[in-house]
């Protein structure tokens, strides 16, 4: 009665069990058929494929889970089986021989075939599923990998643009810095000669050129130090005092030399020429 009972109960969990085997089966050609063959390696495609990684991965625990009912199914009924062929040989009463016994529980026999070929068939598309979940990731890798190629090189062709555009900034900077030195070379010497016109003519010309240019080019070099420091660069700090110091010296050196030019004896401002 019970033998009769287990292989009712195993004949349904084999045939439940066989038809959820060909619609995973069928799940998975479609999943390599019709995915893997895209070409395209978008951001959308991408998503498709690991949306796949789960599908395959829910099935593969699927056939796992499944494997494990035919097993523990036919471990039970071989068990039965092999209980209830010693009951008939050693019963007197039925007299049953070897071959007797055998067309008794062949119906058994033949369901235990047909759920160790269950069984067989389970593992080969447990295979196949683990397979197709490596190529997909396979392929997930390479559509990355060249995702993040195209990125590197979108990246590199913006750093060079960045390059460039430093360059031409570097460019105007110092057309920029030479126009300051220029102008204020030119109204510096023009102010130090209206202002002083006595030390205008006592102090030779090349010495005037001299410290105008000095003072210029360290007013420009302040400027531009300090306009650093302004923003939050204070690594200049260091270098602002000492340029700063240096732009001092030179104011005094000029005022010092003027004062002492303006007494000079003998000496008759020039008006300046209009």
């Amino acid at each position: 009665l019970y033998l009769s009972e287990l292989n009712a109960v195993l004949r349904d969990r084999e045939n439940t069990i066989g038809l959820e085997k060909e619609g995973l089966s069928k799940d998975l050609i479609q999943t390599l058929h019709t995915k893997l063959v895209m070409n395209q390696h978008s951001l959308d495609v991408n998503r498709e494929l690991e949306n796949d990684v789960e599908k395959l991965a829910t099935g593969f625990a699927k056939l796992v889970t499944d494997k494990k009912l035919i097993r523990d199914g036919l471990k039970r009924l071989e068990s039965m089986l092999k209980g209830a062929e010693r009951q008939f040989l050693n019963e007197p009463a039925m007299g049953l021989d070897k071959a007797a016994v055998d067309v008794i529980l062949a119906p058994y026999h033949n369901r235990t075939q047909n759920l160790h070929q269950l069984f067989e068939e389970l593992k080969t598309v447990e295979q196949n599923y683990q397979s197709a979940i490596e190529v997909v990731q396979s392929k997930t890798q390479v559509i990355n990998s060249r995702t993040n190629m195209e990125t590197q090189e979108q990246i590199r062709e913006l750093l060079n643009i960045n390059v460039e555009m430093q360059k031409q900034g570097l460019v105007f900077q110092y057309a920029a810095g030479l126009i300051e030195f220029i102008i204020l070379a030119y109204y510096s010497l023009s102010i130090w000669t209206n202002v002083s016109p006595v030390a205008a003519a006592v102090i030779p010309g090349w010495v005037k050129l001299v410290f105008v240019f000095v003072f210029s080019g360290t007013t420009v070099v302040a400027t531009h130090y300090l306009a650093e420091f302004l923003q939050g660069d204070a690594h200049v700090r260091r270098k602002l005092f000492i340029v700063g110091l240096v732009l001092v010296l030179i104011l005094l050196v000029i005022l010092v030399g003027t004062w002492s030019a303006n007494l000079t004896p003998g000496i008759q401002p020039t008006a300046p020429a209009h």
